[in-house]
């Protein structure tokens, strides 16, 4: 079978129509994901951060003032990421689940005081734990930080 040059123009049209069709959804859809991505890595910053707390403040050189140094820098350290998750939720699209959890959290913690006051809080409910709220925003948005990689793949522990 040929095709002759107005079919093939016919069928150009076609694809050239399709293409602008399906372009901006995918690339709204790529963007959106971007976005998730983004707050994925700052997401599992926070909960790095957090665990490293908890598990230093039971370091047997850790003394009380040592650990409430250590508590501040920590809270200033989530409070910088909770700003950048912030100016991130502007951003998402309203009806998205992950930006309405976002929405809660960032209402549950808004500044460094309340970061520093749930590192040492014993008495809350574990759905209202600082550690359970970055877990559960981090099911939802996955860690996409760069990891390290063995030059030796044969040898991974």
């Amino acid at each position: 079978m040929k095709i002759t040059p107005r079919i093939r123009r016919l069928l150009q049209w076609l694809l050239l129509c399709i293409g602008i069709g399906v372009g901006p959804a995918q690339a709204q859809e790529r963007a959106q994901q971007h976005l998730i991505d983004q707050a994925g890595s700052l997401v599992w910053d926070m909960i790095e951060v957090k665990t490293d707390f908890d598990h230093r403040r039971y370091d047997r050189d850790m003394t009380p003032e040592k650990v409430q140094q250590h508590a501040h820098k920590v809270a200033r350290q989530l409070a910088r990421s909770r700003d950048a998750l912030a100016r991130l939720h502007s951003e998402f699209p309203a009806g998205n689940a992950f930006a309405e959890d976002l929405a809660a959290f960032l209402k549950r913690w808004p500044d460094e005081s309340a970061f520093y006051d749930s590192l040492f809080a014993t008495d809350v409910k574990y759905t209202d734990n600082l550690g359970s709220q970055l877990y559960g925003l981090g099911s939802q948005a996955h860690d996409t930080r760069s990891k390290w990689k063995t030059p030796f793949p044969f040898f991974r522990p």
